[in-house]
């Protein structure tokens, strides 16, 4: 379930994973999710493990895909081409399609970040390296630097006593959550340039 859309996403599942070896647990998980499953089949019964990896796995998925675009945002400003084009030409290709290809400053939440992380350590402790999770992470880690990066170089370095305006906080719309919110990076960096904040969120001001 999204956060901002977790009543939705439980009455319209996509789909609801099920770790189980017990019969009578998987009939009575069929009778429970009766009525979020009508229109069509949409339980997927497996072991238990395999359900828990699916979690981390597609949680994985999209933070990839963020931390892929805003690494071909950030090499599209280099090259002088416009990563909204771009973002539309990747898009239309079926296999790869619009969601998730947003480039920005970077994912947070309580979701995408402990969940990467917590597969990078899974994989640590059965001695794999997640190499691309890492890359992810990291990716993520400075892009969120970025939005700073950006006005430190526009006024030279003279951010003091100087106002800057934010628009939104949380990490995402239609929540007040700001936990590892990339707006949370950016006004620490802001105060640490002793610059002035005045910001606003609809959701997350409190």
């Amino acid at each position: 379930m999204k956060e901002g859309a977790a009543v939705s996403d439980c009455k319209k599942p996509d789909r609801i994973v099920i770790g189980t070896d017990s019969e009578e647990v998987k009939e009575t998980m069929r009778e429970l999710y009766a009525p979020f499953n009508r229109n069509h089949e949409r339980i997927i019964f497996m072991d238990v493990r395999s359900a828990e990896l699916i979690k981390y796995a597609a949680n994985c998925m999209l933070a990839t895909k963020i931390s892929f675009m805003n690494e071909m945002s950030n090499l599209a400003e280099l090259l002088g081409a416009d990563i909204e084009a771009v973002r539309h030409g990747i898009g239309s290709d079926a296999r790869i399609g619009y969601q998730f290809i947003y480039p920005g400053c970077g994912y947070g939440g309580s979701g995408f970040p402990k969940d990467v992380q917590a597969l990078v350590q899974t994989a640590n402790k059965v001695n794999y390296k997640p190499v691309l999770l890492e890359a992810v992470e990291s990716v993520n880690f400075h892009q969120k630097k970025k939005l700073f990066t950006h006005l430190h170089n526009h006024f030279s370095g003279d951010l003091a006593g100087k106002t800057i305006a934010i628009w939104g906080l949380s990490f995402k719309p239609q929540t007040d959550d700001m936990r590892e919110a990339p707006a949370r990076e950016l006004m620490e960096a802001l105060w640490q340039a002793k610059a002035n904040v005045q910001a606003y969120d609809p959701e997350a001001m409190e």
